[in-house]
């Protein structure tokens, strides 16, 4: 996990999510907002300083985007540079390149050279090892494809997940982490 020794919270939360193309234009702009919501709350009440972003269409993209907009660090897990070069929308391709010259010194994970699936597989392994807490932007009726992948294997390992289901417009919380009262009045003795 990414958790550092003697850190509270969840420190680095990753993202995964339907592409854009499967979501209907209402369910991407209640998405994106929820995602402002969430990454607030996290950088707030769970001391999450590093967001994770798959840089994939949608999603990936808007996670990446509203964690940056918060302050948080950006880390990017490409599976490959070639990765927007299937795309057709201009404004995702230049989001793309915009957010990855976002992508804080040394916090860029390339996993190969040219676009192969199993190199998917890799990043979405790499981003969990990292993660301490899952943003999910998943809906529930959706059983196969990557996302659904990835949260199984978030459960699996017993990360927290923060499902966002735009179908159902609804936003699930796992019990937040948060510090002893005790823990937090000893914080302001130390004061002058």
């Amino acid at each position: 996990m990414g958790q550092d020794e003697g850190a509270w919270g969840w420190p680095v939360v990753s993202g995964t999510g339907h592409r854009k193309h499967h979501l209907t234009p209402p369910q991407r702009l209640w998405t994106q907002r929820v995602l402002f919501d969430v990454m607030w709350k996290l950088w707030d009440q769970c001391n999450t300083r590093t967001v994770v972003s798959g840089f994939a269409s949608g999603s990936d993209l808007w996670i990446a985007d509203a964690g940056h907009r918060r302050g948080m660090t950006l880390s990017g897990h490409i599976p490959c540079l070639s990765q927007p070069n299937v795309w057709t929308d201009p404004e995702e391709i230049a989001e793309w390149h915009l957010l990855r010259a976002l992508i804080a010194p040394g916090q860029e994970v390339i996993y190969g050279d040219e676009y192969h699936i199993d190199l998917l597989g890799q990043r979405n392994d790499g981003m969990l090892d990292v993660s301490d807490v899952v943003t999910a932007v998943w809906k529930r009726s959706k059983r196969s494809g990557g996302t659904y992948r990835q949260v199984k294997e978030a459960r699996r390992r017993g990360l927290p997940i923060i499902h966002i289901d735009p179908e159902a417009l609804t936003v699930r919380w796992p019990d937040l982490p948060t510090r002893t009262c005790v823990e937090q009045l000893s914080m302001f003795e130390e004061l002058p």
